[in-house]
């Protein structure tokens, strides 16, 4: 059984006043004034705890963090060679496991082109439709992340006027992810959304 960790709008560190899948459909959806419930600190609390399911059992949030850290110990431990009886250095598992980590049927990566244009984050759709996502955690920096979509957006149209091969396609959605609490939609059609607006 293929499992997916929660998401932030499961464990309800996200209000959910912001869906990706409904921008995709309508990336003319007005999202101005929406604002996040959640702190910059209970952000970094979620990612250092993980979506893993058993977090919803246990009572304090220091034994909600060990719940990853058990889980990754036990595999490489004790589950390497509990399968076949065969024994194994849990220090070569425990490399394995780092070198093949946040890439298997990713949908989410780091951005960079043939071009050498980059991005913090593309999120790609299986019909092929895709969106440029730039992490900025203080509202000094949306300036700049906002700007650089605008450009990689830009320059991805003038690099497909002299593409003879494959051009590359328009990207559908603009995105600055930020710690903050408030969404809009800028000028220029960047979307700011603050990560704990989201939901899929």
């Amino acid at each position: 059984m293929k499992m997916s960790p929660i998401s932030l709008y499961e464990s309800g560190e996200s209000n959910g006043k912001i869906s990706l899948s409904e921008l995709f459909i309508h990336p003319d959806l007005n999202i101005d004034g929406i604002q996040s419930d959640t702190t910059v600190e209970g952000l970094i609390y979620a990612v250092c705890r993980g979506g893993w399911p058993a977090t919803f059992k246990c009572r304090t949030d220091r034994a909600r963090l060990k719940i990853a850290y058990n889980c990754l110990k036990s595999t490489c431990d004790r589950d390497i060679t509990q399968v076949d009886g065969v024994k194994r250095k849990s220090e070569i598992a425990y490399a394995i496991l780092r070198s093949y980590a946040q890439g298997e049927d990713a949908k989410v990566s780091y951005y960079h082109d043939r071009n050498g244009l980059e991005a913090d984050v593309v999120l790609h759709l299986k019909d092929g439709r895709y969106a440029l996502i730039e992490c900025k955690l203080g509202s000094k920096e949306i300036e700049d992340g906002a700007a650089h979509l605008v450009e990689l957006r830009k320059l991805i149209v003038e690099n497909n006027k002299g593409e003879t091969q494959v051009p590359l396609r328009k990207p559908d959605l603009l995105i600055v992810l930020t710690g903050g609490n408030l969404a809009y939609t800028r000028e220029d059609g960047v979307k700011v959304i603050p990560l704990a607006c989201l939901k899929w």
